[in-house]
Parts: C-alpha cells; sequence; structure tokens
C-alpha cells in the first residue's frame, strides 16, 4: 500500500511517469505482477543514498552545541536506514532520453512504461507500505535528524534524471539506536511489491528491432503498445 510521508516531497499534480525497465524484468513484472525494489546500498551509484558531511551541510555554530556521542549515534542511523531501505525509480521527464536508453535498456532492447502518478500509488496492492517522494538535486537544508533525507537528494549534476522515487523501508531494526547498529536485513539485494498492473500500466513503448514479435508476446495485456521514438505521447 502507499503512504504520503510528512517529510518527503509529495508532487503538487497528477503527474505523467515513465518507468525504464530491461525487458527480462518487464517480463518479470508481467508474470508475477510485482515490482522489484532494490537495496539501495547496491544501486551501480555507490554515493546514492549517501549523507554528505556534517560540515558540509550545517552551521558549525550549530554542530558545536551538539553532544558528539548524539553526532556519531546519528552517522550510524544514516548509514542503517540506507542499509535497509530499496527503492524503484521514474522519471518525469517526457523526452526521447538517450541517456536512460544506454543506463536501463541492454542490448538496445527494453521497455518503457508511462502512468499517471496517482495510478502508481492505487497500483500498490502489497501489504508492505511504500513511501513515495521526488527527488531533489543539491538540497543541502536537509533537516538535521532526518535519517531519510539522503534517500531522495542527489548531486545537481544528476539534475537531467527528474526522478520520482517509490521506497521501502525494512524497519525492523527498531527504534533505538542500539538496536538499528546491530541489525541487518534479511531481504537482500530486493524486495518484491505487489501490483495491480492495469492500474500501473498506462501505455507501453518498446525500443528495439523486434516490435511486432513484441505485440504479439504481450498483445494479452489490453494496453497500448508503441514504438519508443519521440516525442513520448
Amino acid at each position: 500500500m502507499h503512504e504520503f510521508h510528512p517529510h518527503f516531497n509529495r508532487l503538487k499534480y497528477n503527474e505523467d511517469l515513465f518507468k525504464y525497465i530491461k525487458i527480462d524484468r518487464f517480463r518479470e513484472l508481467i508474470k508475477n505482477k510485482h515490482l522489484y525494489f532494490r537495496n539501495i546500498s547496491k544501486y551501480s551509484d555507490k554515493y546514492d543514498g549517501m549523507k554528505g558531511s556534517f560540515n558540509d551541510i550545517y552551521d558549525q555554530n550549530l554542530l558545536d552545541n551538539i553532544d558528539k556521542n548524539v553526532l556519531n549515534s546519528l552517522e550510524d542511523s544514516y548509514s542503517i536506514s540506507r542499509n535497509n531501505s530499496y527503492a524503484t525509480c521514474f522519471t518525469l521527464d517526457v523526452s526521447y532520453n538517450i541517456r536512460f536508453i544506454h543506463e536501463y535498456l541492454t542490448n538496445n532492447e527494453g521497455v518503457v512504461i508511462k502512468l499517471k502518478s496517482k495510478n502508481l500509488h492505487e497500483s500498490l496492492i502489497d501489504d508492505k507500505v511504500v513511501y513515495s517522494s521526488q527527488v531533489l538535486y543539491n538540497n543541502l537544508d536537509s533537516k538535521l535528524g532526518n535519517i531519510y533525507s539522503p534517500l531522495f537528494n542527489k548531486m545537481k549534476e544528476y539534475t537531467w534524471e527528474k526522478e520520482y522515487r517509490l521506497l521501502y523501508v525494512d524497519n525492523r531494526f527498531g527504534n533505538t539506536h542500539n538496536s538499528m547498529k546491530s541489525y541487518v536485513s534479511d531481504l537482500g539485494d530486493g524486495v518484491n511489491i505487489k501490483i495491480d498492473i492495469n492500474k500501473f500500466i498506462d501505455k507501453i513503448y518498446y525500443y528495439g528491432k523486434n516490435l511486432e514479435d513484441f505485440k504479439k508476446e504481450f498483445e494479452f495485456i489490453e494496453k497500448p503498445i508503441l514504438e519508443y521514438k519521440k516525442p513520448l505521447l
């Protein structure tokens, strides 16, 4: 199920979203009716979700008035929250984006799923609670102690992604720093979240050389299957 979180960046409108996905992962999604969330610490970008130095983010006068043990405990909390958080990503970019093709599609073949943000939220039918947020870029005004803020903040060099992120947190590590420090999630590299396929998919764009074969394979979906080309309509 989807829930909004007061500390995350909620979209103002019912926006168009696009999910770039490898062809094999798309087959799994259709067959099993689940969406794969990858552990953020396992992302290819090893800095994704990592917090910068306190000295780079906060005024030194503020830091001088905080007990060092508290700051050390916060450092542990940021690290543990990242290691036990799982995400899947979408983009608000409606253009024909060659960067996404190179990043997310393999062997010159893949799929782009178009859907509305409201439908995305409603498609999450799993018992697990999933949060959502628009990613902010070069946002250094994170609230001290909000251990999840780095999961939705990136460097300004990634602004082109226009990313919208779903987040599942394995929060069994508890509410105290001592229990958090010793907890290691048993979910591994990823977790599957059940979805309603009919709500999740609005249109399907195929990128590759076998469009007709792809249409035949997935004609049972009863959703528009289009060639991936500009513009995305």
